[in-house]
């Protein structure tokens, strides 16, 4: 997992998966300065390890953070991105998951998403996003990706395809699993994201220009017109009353409760 001030939900997302039989998590923190580290720290099973690489190159850390688990003992390895949270379908763990998609011949696989988003009828006194974000889209996003633990073989780009003897490889979607994202968590929340995609991005060494793109118009938007982005961030982001009535069938009401809280 790689982790850049995500204190309002890593401790939610840290839980749930060793609430479903990981054995173990590798935490990359991102410099964090609102305590991610620490909080990630105390969640037994976590093991985190402060990366110093601001620039945006996923792909060369999921291999790191691989071989730090390897050397745990890791059999499979899980890329979960720290406002995700993956879940079995039909199994009771998430190793029991794998096991029956291991048995169905399978070395690698992709979970889909569901995206929450940000509602008119969250109920803000409710801290934790995951319990407040009650609605979601019913398009199912794009899969991200595990994969058995093979020497040379990693998660890339966006965690949706993995690594094999040089070649980018797409793995193939499986139904056993599936993943709740929360990617925006507030208004607050997506300035954040925006000012940390452009530092990320923005004359970085080895960083494609077209990396996190949605990341840096945010940011352009806010950096030109701070008062007009509330207004963005309500016509774009937020569900209203008049979305739900204009586009019926594209939302729905699906409330998750995380694993450790059930």
């Amino acid at each position: 997992m790689l982790a850049k001030n995500e204190s309002d939900i890593i401790e939610t997302t840290l839980r749930h998966h060793m609430a479903l039989g990981l054995s173990g998590i590798v935490v990359f923190d991102n410099m964090s300065t609102d305590g991610t580290g620490d909080i990630a720290r105390s969640v037994p099973g976590v093991a985190v390890h402060l990366d110093r690489d601001l620039a945006f190159r996923q792909g060369g850390k999921n291999l790191k953070m691989t071989e730090i688990a390897m050397g745990h003992g890791a059999e499979w390895i899980i890329a979960i991105d720290a406002d995700e949270l993956w879940y079995p379908t039909r199994a009771a763990s998430i190793p029991a998951a794998i096991r029956d998609i291991s048995v169905a011949g399978g070395s690698c696989f992709r979970a889909r998403t569901l995206d929450h988003v940000c509602s008119d009828f969250d109920d803000d006194a409710e801290e934790n996003p995951v319990l407040r974000m009650r609605w979601r889209r019913t398009k199912l996003g794009v899969g991200k990706a595990a994969h058995r633990c093979e020497s040379g073989v990693h998660v890339w780009g966006g965690n949706e395809s993995i690594v094999r003897d040089g070649e980018v490889v797409e793995p193939p979607i499986r139904g056993k699993m599936l993943i709740r994202h929360y990617p925006v968590r507030g208004l607050k929340h997506l300035k954040r994201k925006a000012a940390f995609g452009w530092r990320a991005v923005n004359g970085q060494p080895g960083v494609h220009r077209n990396a996190c793109g949605h990341w840096r118009k945010w940011y352009i938007r806010l950096r030109e017109n701070p008062a007009g982005f509330s207004d963005f961030y309500r016509r774009k982001i937020l569900l209203t009353d008049r979305k739900l009535k204009k586009e019926h069938g594209g939302w729905l009401e699906d409330p998750f409760t995380p694993a450790h809280l059930m």
